[in-house]
């Protein structure tokens, strides 16, 4: 739509993403059809399209939704730190916090991005997603280190090994919840960065 849409049609677009997202969560995006969609909405297949291209940009939209929340949950907790060492600290917890409280978010992540597009297309959402992120960990670092709250280390480097390190143990708890002492890494990750931004 080139104009502003209205509030009856911006829920309308969110209930449909809605009902998606339960349903690519249950079914998987491959058995997940557009009349799916409608009956499980309540809409006719033309009231889709009157939002959407059609199962692919549904699948995207989806995914930057489930990106937007995740987002947004460790914004709120970050912004309550004062300092940037307490905020890097802080993102750890709450990455982590998120992702036991909402592990559906990664699997439905996995499947959504391997299931529509090329490798190029894929490769370009998870690259804007990840260069957010160490951009604002880079800031955050470089922040710091201007206040003299973290120590002089190269930021992008720290910042690529906290998001690492984070990425990796939210796969872990995903796909293993039961084996993932969420506790002692988090307590394991904030002592090893404690000791490297120590000024």
């Amino acid at each position: 739509m080139s104009r502003k849409p209205t509030f009856t049609e911006q829920a309308r677009r969110k209930q449909i993403l809605e009902v998606s997202s339960e349903l690519f969560m249950s079914k998987g995006f491959k058995n997940t059809s557009l009349n799916d969609i409608s009956r499980a909405a309540g809409v006719s297949r033309g009231v889709i399209f009157y939002y959407f291209d059609g199962k692919r940009e549904i699948g995207e939209q989806t995914i930057w939704e489930s990106l937007r929340q995740y987002g947004k949950y460790v914004q709120d907790r970050v912004g309550k730190r004062k300092t940037s060492k307490t905020q890097l600290l802080e993102f750890v917890d709450a990455c982590l916090d998120y992702q036991k409280e909402h592990r559906e978010f990664y699997l439905l992540y996995i499947d959504l991005i391997g299931c529509f597009g090329d490798t190029e297309d894929r490769y370009q959402v998870t690259a804007t997603a990840n260069r957010r992120t160490r951009e604002w960990l880079v800031d955050v670092i470089n922040t710091g280190q201007k206040n003299g709250d973290i120590a002089k280390v190269p930021a992008h480097d720290l910042a690529d090994v906290v998001q690492g390190f984070i990425d990796g143990l939210m796969e872990m708890i995903a796909m293993e919840p039961d084996t993932v002492d969420i506790k002692g890494c988090k307590k394991l990750v904030r002592k090893m960065i404690l000791n490297i931004i120590k000024t």
